[in-house]
């Protein structure tokens, strides 16, 4: 896993996404419980995919998968009931088979949370599969 340097700006290719903290994601401090963090990564994510016109259903419909391999999370402060979190989702890497995303959570100009996953194209019996190129070119941010 690659570590970001301190004040390495994110790239510019990634998507933001901004929610608020509810309650039911609070633990009893208000503090947004630890698990939910890679549910807001999910969240991006998806967000990530829709403005780049990738649809998750039509890999499906091809009998393609991308399962989370590696989850990675760095919690830096507290992301507060009520508080509004912006998540910056961008590619870190790809390559014919695999994709690694890269997530920077902040509420306000605090930094809360930095976090990464690793996914594999896979087809319906669990084997990899190489990206449909312009799918591959949507995630590289050329389409």
């Amino acid at each position: 896993m690659r570590k970001r340097e301190a004040n390495e700006p994110p790239p510019k290719n990634g998507v933001f996404m901004t929610l608020r903290v509810r309650y039911a994601e609070t633990d009893q401090m208000q503090r947004a419980y630890y698990g939910r963090y890679f549910e807001w990564f999910e969240a991006a994510r998806s967000e990530f995919c829709r403005e780049r016109g990738i649809r998750y259903l039509d890999l499906e419909e091809q009998g393609l998968f991308l399962p989370i391999l590696e989850a990675y999370c760095r919690y830096k402060g507290a992301a507060r009931y009520d508080e509004e979190v912006t998540i910056y989702v961008y590619v870190m890497e790809i390559s014919k088979r695999t994709l690694r995303m890269g997530y920077r959570l902040t509420a306000g100009e605090r930094e809360v949370a930095e976090g990464e996953t690793y996914q594999m194209l896979i087809d319906r019996d669990g084997k990899p599969r190489s990206f449909p190129v312009e799918i591959y070119e949507r995630f590289k941010g050329v389409v």
